[in-house]
């Protein structure tokens, strides 16, 4: 599967999987399925209430059809329904969380992406999985999917009861999970300490977490987080 790759000062290169096309199909539709059901409770409802005001029927139709992809990014940390069923989300180029800004100005661009399927031709020819609007806010879809055989992949247990500590360690992709067990195991020379420290406020940053852990503890910690959450 393509990805982004994050080259860091020390050369440590973490990387994403894109969100696939067929990824994007299914958070599309299943986006779609959402509005259509709400605007059909809204018919019943307003039908039952007998209520005729076109500005009432604007509000609660065409409002929540507008800013729907917005307020879902906004509030659901780069997903709206769709994008958590096909377990995709919206990320900046370097891997950290949109801003504001940046989930605005995707939604701004989405008309223009539908015209003429604008959207899917930029994507298909672009090499980082963007849309106009993703280009233009320097953001992409990612795919946030659990991979089952990461314990074998990485041979990193967990026990049944082990406690999470950093809950968003799922965030990382299978290849950034399997740099970090070869970082570690191969950190021991005299630039071993920088290049931990570097990798080790890279995952900080993507996984939101506090830098109270030391860096090579940190680390460890966040591998056996991952690999418990991805494994059930």
């Amino acid at each position: 599967m393509e990805g982004i790759r994050i080259d860091t000062a020390q050369n440590v290169v973490l990387h994403y999987e894109l969100a696939s096309f067929g990824d994007r199909m299914v958070a599309f539709l299943v986006d779609l399925l959402v509005l259509v059901a709400w605007w059909i409770v809204v018919a019943f409802i307003t039908s039952l209430g007998d209520i005729n005001s076109g500005g009432v029927f604007f509000v609660l139709v065409f409002v929540p059809f507008f800013f729907y992809h917005l307020f879902c990014e906004l509030l659901m940390n780069g997903q709206s329904v769709g994008k958590r069923t096909a377990k995709v989300r919206v990320v900046r180029l370097d891997g950290r969380q949109a801003t504001i800004g940046q989930y605005m100005l995707r939604w701004l661009l989405r008309p223009v992406d539908s015209l003429y399927f604008i959207g899917v031709i930029v994507i298909l020819l672009n090499g980082k999985g963007q849309r106009l609007g993703d280009i233009v806010a320097g953001t992409t879809l990612v795919s946030v999917k659990a991979r089952r055989s990461l314990a074998e992949t990485l041979v990193v247990t967990a026990p049944d009861n082990h406690v999470v500590r950093y809950a968003n360690a799922h965030l990382l992709s299978d290849a950034q999970a399997q740099l970090m067990k070869d970082v570690l195991s191969r950190s021991a020379g005299p630039n071993g300490h920088r290049v931990i420290a570097e990798l080790a406020a890279k995952v900080r940053q993507v996984i939101g977490a506090d830098g109270q852990e030391a860096d090579r503890d940190f680390l460890k910690s966040v591998l056996r987080d991952h690999t418990w959450l991805t494994s059930r």
